[in-house]
This record gives structure tokens, C-alpha cells and sequence, in this order.
């Protein structure tokens, strides 16, 4: 009942929080590994957020002027004023506005579980678009609960995802 953890990603250790002998729980985090993966992969997903809050805002607009256009040759046509072509082109490009804009909605749901799912992998969760801070570290968290019988790294490390941090007993069940 030993085993072996190692990290996901390759980088810099920041954080070592647990000693030789220390007793760990499962899911606890044991260190932290500095990788530039991560905030890129961070940034790219704050970047690709906020712009499609831009495309969305923009959208909202060409929709919210398209149906006014639309009211406006609707009136005019029964007024006899204005030729059927100019409101079913009125109708065509609302119907468009509306179909980007939704599509921009859909687009953001997306990019938001593509966020989750790529951060996910490496134990962090996505921020938010207005967030000034791109985390760089990724969490080694215990796999299930022991005592720490060897230990691999000190603080500045640089490892790989084939470097074993630490090597850990579960010491519930001991046979003499």
C-alpha cells in the first residue's frame, strides 16, 4: 500500500508544504509546481472571454437596431410608404442580428467549458475575464490519505511529470 505521486506538468517547485513522516489526506495539496503551460493557457482563456464579451455587447446592438429597422418599415409598409423588398430585407437582417447574437452566447458557453476542461487537467479552475492575476501554479494534490516515507524535492526544484515527489504509505492496516 505504498504509492508514488508526481505531477502533471513539468516546472519550478514554489510551494513544498509537507515534511518527511507528515501525515496527508486525500485531496490535500502537497506542493506546488510553477509551470508557464498553465499561464498560458490561463491567459489565452481570459483573452478569448473577453473578447467574445466585445463580440456579445456588439452583437446585442446590431440585433437591438436591426428590430428597430424592422418596426420602423413594418409601420412604414402598412402605411403604404415603403415597398414590401425594403421590409423583408428589414426582416432578413434582424433575423441574422438575432442568429450572430445567439451565436455569440453559445460561443461563450464554450469557450468556458473548453476553460474548465484544459485548467481542469492540471487542478485550477478557470478565473474571470476581468481578472488581473494569471496563476502559474499547479496544485499536487494527495491522491489518498498516508504518511510521507520519502521525499524527492526542496523548494526550487525543477521537475518533470516523470520525477516522483514523494513516495507514500497508507499505514491503516499494518501485518506484523
Amino acid at each position: 500500500r505504498v504509492f508514488r505521486i508526481n505531477s502533471f506538468v513539468g516546472g519550478r517547485i514554489s510551494q513544498d508544504n509537507v515534511r518527511l513522516g507528515d501525515t496527508i489526506r486525500q485531496g490535500q495539496t502537497l506542493a506546488v509546481v510553477q509551470n508557464l503551460d498553465v499561464a498560458k493557457i490561463q491567459a489565452q482563456y481570459i483573452h478569448e472571454l473577453h473578447q467574445n464579451e466585445i463580440d456579445i455587447a456588439q452583437a446585442k446592438d446590431r440585433l437591438a437596431l436591426a428590430q428597430r429597422n424592422l418596426a420602423r418599415e413594418r409601420r412604414l409598409l402598412n402605411e403604404g410608404i415603403s415597398p414590401r423588398k425594403d421590409y423583408y430585407q428589414a426582416e432578413t437582417d434582424a433575423s441574422l442580428a438575432k442568429t450572430q447574437y445567439e451565436g455569440q452566447l453559445e460561443h461563450q458557453v464554450h469557450i468556458k467549458a473548453e476553460g474548465k476542461a484544459l485548467l481542469g487537467a492540471y487542478g485550477m479552475r478557470p478565473g474571470g475575464v476581468h481578472s488581473e492575476t494569471i496563476r502559474t501554479g499547479t496544485p499536487v494534490s494527495a491522491p489518498r490519505a498516508g504518511i510521507v516515507t520519502k521525499k524527492n524535492i526542496t523548494l526550487g526544484d525543477v521537475v518533470t511529470s516523470d520525477t516522483t515527489l514523494y513516495e507514500v504509505a497508507d499505514l491503516s492496516r499494518v501485518w506484523l
